[in-house]
């Protein structure tokens, strides 16, 4: 699975920077919400 950074999706999509904290914020709980269900499966990252 491929990931890209916010910069980059905020670029793809064009999102206007005054939601990029928004986005980050919001990517990063994502990220650690995926991690804390791979975890629970015992799936490798």
């Amino acid at each position: 699975m491929d990931f890209i950074s916010v910069a980059q999706f905020a670029a793809k999509h064009r999102v206007s920077e005054h939601i990029y904290g928004y986005l980050t914020d919001t990517c990063l709980t994502a990220q650690d919400e995926f991690k804390t269900l791979l975890d629970y499966f015992n799936i490798k990252y």
